[in-house]
Formats: structure tokens, C-alpha cells, sequence
């Protein structure tokens, strides 16, 4: 199990600066942790999260999610709605996919408008590119409700991150680990689900941890496809996530609804 980093070099990260004093931002925003949650779920919780949104994770994961009754959160970066990337050969799903999916049942995140490296955002900035992505979205379908985020490229300074977690419930990251006891809602641990990294029993292996301990197991992938990319997973992967989720009895959760089990808001009237 590698961190989502590693699959970027610093070519592939836009604007990337290697300067000592931000190589330093990114560690403390790793690390200092401004906004703890202790953890109250009952029972141990796996959520399952896409990020760019390809147009097979809202085709063929929330198939899959839905066929175990479960709901996932796609983070989309509105900019790229129904566009193409070309470096890896996907379409980003379009705005008609996106409402569908919020009318199923499933979170839509924020992750930036434009995917951009936050860290190279001023803070002016990366509230505009925040703002407008929420317009976007929540313009879509009065459904859409944006209250989580994902950092696009696993990658955040401090001051960023700062912002970030004064305007959303919580951030994830790419850091790889299974929340216990507490969990830092400015940056919250996640698992890559990509084939080329993890498989089935190592699924299994870390769910079985997240239950003995009654954690919250985080995972995060792109496109969901036979021969998937290498930020992607195969439908029997994300499968056998969903059915090791339901034989070990950790309930399978949004974000959203992860953070109201976690907290143990009460419901809405």
C-alpha cells in the first residue's frame, strides 16, 4: 500500500514548489491536527469515495455500491465535468450523471472547479475556485448539498488547509490509515482502492482491522473498469470491498453519513 503521491512526479503535480519552507507547510498540514473529532459510531465504518469523477466510477461504481445498498461520495471538480483527459484516457462524468447520482442517494464533493494543487493557491484564490465550484454543483439539482472536500493531488500546505477546514464539515486526504479513535476532520486518512496497489485480501485485512477496533476505513479511486487505469479499480475489486464490508458487519457510508454516525448528530425531523 503505497501513498497516492507516489504515483505523481513532480512534473505530473501542476505547480509543485520544492522549496524547503513548503515542503515544510505540507508536513505540518499533515500532522498538526486543528480539527479533531473523537470517534462515537457504534460500528465500524468503510466509505468509499471517487475523485475527478470518470464517467465509469458514476456508471459502474454506484452500480455496484447500490446492488449492496450502499451510497459513495464522488468528489467532482466542475471544470472537468464532461470533458476528456487525455494522460489518462477517461471521460469525466457529465452533468446529467452527476444529478443522477445525488438523486440515488450519493454525496457529491467538493474538489476544487479547476483541480488545481491547492498549496499553490492564494487564499483569495482558492476561495474563488471553491465558490464557484459550489454554484456549480449545488446549481445542478437542488439536491446537491456540498459539505466535504478532497485535496486533488493528495497535496495541501498548511495555510490551505486552514481555509479548507474552516469552510467544509471535513477534508480528505491521500495519507494512507484507518481512523481510531479520533480522526483530524482537516485531514482525514484514505486508502488508495487501485488495482495496481492493493487486492482483495489486503481489502480484507484492513476491514478486519477497522472492526476489531470499531474505526472508519477510508478509500478513494477513480475510474471503475475492467483493466482500469492505474488510479482505477476493476469492478471485482471494488465487489469483493463491498462484500468483505457486509460478511464482517461494517456498514458501508457516504462521508456524510459517516460524520453524522461518527458524531452521533441525531437525525433531522
Amino acid at each position: 500500500m503505497t501513498n497516492s503521491q507516489d504515483h505523481f512526479s513532480n512534473l505530473d503535480l501542476p505547480d509543485r514548489d520544492n522549496s524547503i519552507s513548503a515542503m515544510m507547510s505540507r508536513r505540518v498540514a499533515k500532522w498538526v491536527v486543528n480539527k479533531p473529532l473523537v470517534l462515537k459510531n457504534e460500528q465500524p465504518i468503510v466509505t468509499i469515495s471517487f475523485d475527478d469523477i470518470p464517467a465509469t466510477a458514476a456508471t459502474n461504481g454506484a452500480k455496484i455500491l447500490q446492488a449492496y445498498g450502499a451510497r459513495g461520495t464522488f468528489f467532482v471538480a466542475g471544470g472537468l465535468c464532461g470533458t476528456d483527459d487525455r494522460r489518462n484516457l477517461w471521460r469525466h462524468a457529465g452533468q446529467d450523471a452527476i444529478v443522477e447520482l445525488a438523486r440515488e442517494g450519493h454525496e457529491i464533493g467538493c474538489h476544487t472547479y479547476s483541480h488545481h494543487n491547492v498549496q499553490s493557491l492564494d487564499s483569495s484564490t482558492l476561495v474563488a475556485e471553491l465558490d464557484t465550484n459550489k454554484a456549480f454543483l449545488e446549481g445542478l439539482d437542488c439536491s446537491i448539498q456540498i459539505e466535504n472536500f478532497a485535496f486533488p493531488y493528495g497535496s495541501c500546505g498548511f495555510r490551505q488547509k486552514r481555509v479548507l477546514e474552516e469552510r467544509f464539515k471535513a477534508c480528505r486526504g491521500s495519507r494512507p490509515g484507518i481512523q481510531f479513535r479520533r480522526v483530524d476532520l482537516g485531514m482525514v486518512s484514505s486508502v488508495e482502492l487501485y488495482d495496481i496497489d492493493i487486492d482483495a485480501n489486503t481489502v480484507r485485512k484492513l476491514i478486519d482491522e477497522t472492526v476489531r477496533h470499531c474505526g472508519w476505513l477510508v478509500f478513494h479511486t477513480h475510474d471503475v473498469k475492467y483493466a482500469p487505469t492505474k488510479f482505477g479499480c476493476s469492478p471485482s475489486l471494488l465487489e469483493a470491498t463491498l462484500k468483505s464490508a457486509e460478511l464482517m458487519g461494517a456498514t458501508v457510508l457516504s462521508m456524510r453519513d459517516a460524520l453524522k454516525a461518527i458524531s452521533r448528530d441525531p437525525p433531522l425531523l
